[in-house]
């Protein structure tokens, strides 16, 4: 039999034009300025475009950088997209990392407008505290693979901006990341349209602002699915109101009466800092999450959030309001959170609303008021997938075996680091130290290490002898990574 021959040279010229296909041949980095400088050929920032000039040049492409530096008062609307992900990617660099450039300000509403580009990384910046509007916008045209990193924006107390905004429930935003982005006095942006998917919200502080006068929502996403909350810091402080229908939330879904509208399905919000701030006085019109409508295997999946209620007390409220979803067999985790009512809201834990069918998985879960209150909590109508174990329910006046499950307690105080301070991390001598069930799947096995700050918490990792209840672990080895959440898939629009 002859032998098999390996062809190094047939190999070597393969791989280098895999290389090609997939990597930019050459990368070229531009400069933009508001009036631009010297010759405006774009070449070096002494010779940046306008402004102008680049709003209408086609030439960046994937593998570019575009450098803008100073003040931009007009709305950046690139004529051009990058024609892949990674090394294919358009990059618009707003940052100042470019010599000579400080870092850039946009001051125009909508900063940015993408209008049907693709493929885009949109590096911050500074979205001016004289704005009230809307960071990017993708201006009712379908937009995919894009990224808004790194941003700043301190917006009016009380105005509404936006971080960015999808408008219409006919547009389309599909394979998204918003990430590291700091956001005062803001929210995240409005759309409702099931052709919305696959979008990442990681790493980000956001705080809405304080308007009395209009539905503020720090995150809001109507009909959309494979979605991922991720290591934010979310505070609501807008105050709901009763009288003219204003309810606010931290996240907010539902299915929309848009032309586009859907069940949301597969939601991950996990590591989360969420927390309602502001004392409404008008009915408890404010909730950590309002989520309703879903449907999957799974439909949400919520582990290792930290919630956080107000000091004062109100005359009603929902803290995680679950609505049912569509079909008995539609699937909800809830894992390793660590859900504090202070004095407020009245009612923290609400999974099932008594409104319809789906299925639970629950474990691992602390519950915590300051005194004893009249509250339903926990209220939970959805039916158990497997026994409800593992969860620790301390003056939730409506806890009973069947919530807290066999390994669980109604009673037991989990000893908190400084719950006055909201530090929720677990003393030495707590007794939920070691106590969570670790067979619930390698995808939970990551805990908020005790001191850290958001967003971007460290993580530890759970080892399989030593799982602490709730969103805190302490030991384990440290991990600034999450493992992917499971079950994800996606169908291109």
């Amino acid at each position: 039999m002859e032998d098999m021959v390996i062809r190094p040279q047939k190999f070597v010229c393969s791989l280098l034009l895999a290389m090609a296909i997939s990597v930019p041949s050459y990368a070229t980095s531009y400069y933009v300025t508001q009036a631009g400088s010297g010759s405006k050929d774009g070449s070096s920032l002494a010779n940046a475009w306008s402004l102008a000039t680049y709003n209408s040049a086609t030439q960046p492409t994937g593998g570019d950088t575009v450098f803008f530096s100073g003040t931009i008062t007009s709305t950046v609307t690139p004529a051009s997209s990058g024609f892949g992900n990674g090394n294919s990617r358009l990059v618009l660099d707003f940052t100042g990392n470019c010599a000579g450039c400080t870092q850039a300000t946009l001051s125009a509403n909508p900063g940015i407008q993408l209008n049907g580009r693709n493929y885009i990384t949109l590096n911050g910046g500074v979205y001016s505290s004289s704005v009230t509007g809307t960071l990017v916008s993708i201006n009712n045209t379908a937009c995919h693979d894009f990224t808004i990193n790194g941003w700043t924006h301190n917006g009016p107390s009380s105005g509404t901006s936006n971080l960015t905004d999808f408008f219409g429930g006919s547009a389309a935003a599909a394979f998204v990341t918003v990430s590291n982005n700091y956001c005062d006095n803001c929210v995240y942006g409005y759309n409702d349209s099931a052709r919305n998917h696959d979008i990442t919200i990681s790493g980000n502080y956001i705080a809405s602002d304080r308007n009395t006068s209009g539905q503020t929502d720090v995150i809001a996403m109507g009909d959309a699915y494979n979605i991922t909350i991720e290591k934010n810091k979310l505070i609501n402080r807008a105050p709901g109101n009763s009288s003219n229908s204003r309810h606010n939330d931290v996240i907010q879904t539902f299915r929309s009466g848009s032309s586009a509208s859907g069940n949301p399905r597969n939601w991950t919000i996990r590591y989360n800092w969420i927390e309602v701030a502001q004392q409404d006085g008008s009915g408890g019109n404010m909730s950590w999450m309002e989520l309703e409508n879903f449907t999957g295997q799974p439909a949400l999946k919520v582990y290792g959030n930290v919630f956080v209620g107000g000091n004062s007390s109100w005359s009603g409220g929902n803290g995680i309001s679950l609505h049912s979803g569509t079909n008995s067999s539609d699937q909800y985790y809830f894992y390793n959170n660590t859900v504090v009512e202070h004095a407020s809201p009245l009612n923290p834990i609400r999974l099932g609303e008594g409104d319809g069918p789906g299925s639970l998985f629950m474990r691992n879960n602390i519950g915590f008021a300051d005194s004893d209150f009249s509250g339903d909590a926990p209220q939970i109508t959805f039916t158990p997938v497997a026994t409800w174990d593992h969860n620790y329910f301390y003056n939730f006046a409506n806890c009973t075996s069947t919530f807290a499950g066999p390994n669980g307690s109604c009673s037991t105080n989990p000893l908190f680091s400084n719950s006055s301070a909201n530090d929720f991390s677990l003393q030495a001598n707590s007794p939920l130290l070691a106590e969570g069930d670790s067979a619930i799947g390698s995808e939970f096995n990551q805990g908020i290490a005790p001191g850290a700050t958001w967003p971007n918490p460290t993580l530890n990792t759970r080892s399989s002898s030593n799982w602490n209840i709730g969103a805190y672990q302490s030991g384990g080895g440290s991990s600034s990574n999450v493992n992917p959440p499971t079950g994800l898939t996606a169908s291109v629009q």
